[in-house]
């Protein structure tokens, strides 16, 4: 758990900075987000953070509103985000119904083994009886 726990902020990390390099790219033209929320002259801090705020945003599928995409390359990182978001999402569930089942694996196991022991001494109580 605690690797898929890194594999996420990794990944929120990487797509926040690849969202902040499309409006780099783009010249921080007038579609870009920093200047639709007007952050063109905001420090650098500031900007990746409101990146990773959006990065979280659409990993967790919450979507305000507040912070779309309007240029091409901004929907093409949008939509590859989600993509990943989703196999992260199975991953991540796949995970905990694994150690879930494991977990109950290992108890039905413990259970019969203790009701195998339990009679294999009854079976040698009433032998020597």
């Amino acid at each position: 758990m605690l690797k898929l726990v890194i594999t996420g902020v990794f990944l929120v990390h990487l797509f926040s900075c690849i969202w902040y390099l499309t409006a780099k790219l783009d010249n921080m033209n007038d579609d870009t987000w920093p200047v639709r929320k007007d952050l063109t002259y905001a420090s650098t801090l500031l900007l990746y953070w409101e990146s990773v705020y959006w990065a979280i945003q659409v990993l967790t599928t919450v979507g305000y509103g507040d912070f779309g995409a309007a240029t091409t390359s901004e929907y093409i990182i949008n939509l590859i985000w989600m993509l990943v978001g989703v196999g992260f999402y199975q991953i991540v569930f796949g995970q905990v119904i694994s150690i879930i089942t494991a977990h109950s694996s290992n108890a039905s196991m413990l259970e019969v083994s203790l009701l195998n022991l339990n009679s294999s001494l009854r079976d040698f109580l009433f032998r020597t009886n």
